[in-house]
């Protein structure tokens, strides 16, 4: 997949379901790989993402309290959240309580349903 930056650049990005203990494409907890380089697999540019927004294949994809998301979707999503931690630092103070607020929103309504997978979480409802 091509991902476009707001300065014109373009990337191209492979991204895969994965399968690992509990999660998978079938599960409620999908877990997603994402990658610019195949071959080394870079720290900075893989991604290993828990997300809760289903396969669009799954079998509760259609029942789920969110909409599926194909993998370029959770890619897209999951790019803006540099682009959305920065903006939630240069907040003024002031600001930050309502950021955190409509960012805790966003989160838990599905929307950006990633976040970054760790050994020590486990995927739950947000």
């Amino acid at each position: 997949m091509e991902r476009h930056f707001r300065d014109g650049h373009t990337e191209t990005w492979w991204a895969a379901d994965a399968r690992l203990g509990g999660y998978g494409p079938d599960s409620p907890c999908r877990l997603v790989v994402a990658t610019t380089d195949l071959a080394r697999l870079p720290e900075k540019a893989t991604w290993y993402l828990a997300t809760n927004l289903p396969h669009p294949d799954a079998p509760h994809a259609a029942t789920g309290p969110r909409p599926p998301a194909d993998l370029g979707e959770i890619v897209r999503l999951y790019g803006l959240r540099p682009w959305i931690e920065q903006s939630y630092k240069s907040a003024p103070t002031e600001r930050r309580a309502a950021a955190r607020v409509c960012l805790k929103l966003m989160w838990e309504t599905g929307r950006f349903a990633c976040r970054a997978l760790s050994a020590a979480r486990r995927c739950t409802a947000w």
